[in-house]
């Protein structure tokens, strides 16, 4: 993974900081300008990386959409992972209670991280990492996170 990120950074990053760093030797720009051409360099590229991820998100997601309504394995795959965690949820948050309070048992075990990774089944099922690229906290991270790591 990160020399899939490396790759996909350093060509649109080393040809702007060649250029920077020729000015600066060649005595065009200021150190301060330097830092400045450096850091709008590496937003750049980050942006652009940023960008390229959340294509290729979309491409995987668009993908296997167009696979699985072609495929009956899948469909049926995708339907039993979805439908048995939809029960899961509904037993752990409707069925558990009202066995409880109605007294048909006294206390019910404590289910872990099942109910947790229910929740994570279903929203991978239903398409998260393509939502949430677009518009969820996941939304431009690469120039959002330098931009901070920068202003330290």
């Amino acid at each position: 993974m990160w020399v899939a990120i490396i790759e996909a950074v350093l060509p649109g990053l080393m040809a702007p900081l060649k250029d920077i760093f020729h000015d600066y030797i060649q005595g065009k720009i200021s150190e301060a300008q330097l830092a400045a051409a450096v850091k709008q360099a590496m937003l750049t590229a980050f942006t652009n990386l940023d960008a390229a991820l959340l294509d290729s998100i979309t491409k995987t997601y668009t993908s296997f959409w167009q696979a699985n309504g072609q495929n009956a394995v899948m469909q049926h795959g995708w339907a039993i992972v979805l439908y048995s965690q939809l029960f899961v949820l509904v037993w752990h948050q409707f069925a558990i209670p009202f066995l409880v309070t109605f007294g048909f048992v006294e206390k019910y075990a404590t289910s872990g991280a099942t109910v947790n990774w229910a929740y994570a089944l279903i929203a991978l099922c239903l398409g998260a990492p393509a939502i949430l690229t677009r518009v969820g906290p996941a939304a431009g991270w690469a120039a959002d996170n330098l931009s901070k790591i920068m202003k330290r």
